[in-house]
């Protein structure tokens, strides 16, 4: 081969199309599983074949539940609940059950806000990265370091702060998130405002 790719190379091609961690501690061969399907499909029983019947649609619900594109009505139902929630507690239960955004189903995390509940600073960061999502925190590596020198300039402490993420998940590769994932998840960040009430 004239152009060997490199592992590092292939890291990094990987990662900027939103691998960017292992799923599993060792490969899976999924040629074989699919012939190990296929195998099982000529070789079944007609007992069988009513039992895989039931089965089929409640497997194709779950699919569906996780593949189901963000709509109007997700986006109503964040903002129901996030306005019930009556404290910070609350409405972090509330988020963490949460699944009309599809972003929540990538993620590691649901990135929540964190700091001093009644802090007249509040920080609205970006998006969760690698490191915040790692962290389960708003901020974390390189962005944490970043702040904390940032707020030392006035005599602060990232402690006396409340600080949240615009949006509670990390989108797959560090992708924008949509215009409508947005807007599922505004409600979120707007409730833990008007709960911690900063100056």
């Amino acid at each position: 081969m004239d152009h060997p790719i490199h592992l590092q190379e292939l890291l990094a091609w990987y990662a900027d199309a939103g691998l960017d961690y292992a799923m599993d501690d060792a490969p899976v061969d999924r040629f074989a599983e699919a012939k190990a399907a296929e195998d099982a499909k000529t070789t079944a029983t007609p007992k069988s074949a009513p039992q895989k019947s039931v089965e089929a649609p409640q497997a194709a619900k779950a699919t569906t539940q996780q593949q189901a594109v963000p709509n109007q009505q997700a986006v109503a139902d964040a903002q129901n609940l996030a306005s019930s929630a009556k404290d910070l507690a609350a409405l972090k239960h509330t988020l963490a059950g949460f699944e009309g955004c599809n972003l929540r189903f990538a993620a590691k995390a649901t990135v929540f806000g964190a700091g001093h509940p009644n802090a007249s600073l509040m920080i609205v960061g970006d998006p969760p990265g690698r490191d915040e999502e790692d962290e389960n925190a708003p901020f974390a590596g390189p962005a944490l370091t970043m702040l904390e020198g940032m707020l030392g300039v006035l005599g602060m402490k990232v402690e006396q702060t409340y600080c949240a993420p615009v949006i509670p998940w990390k989108s797959p590769g560090d992708r924008a998130p949509s215009p409508l994932e947005m807007q599922i998840c505004l409600p979120f960040l707007h409730r833990q405002i008007a709960l911690v009430q900063p100056d």
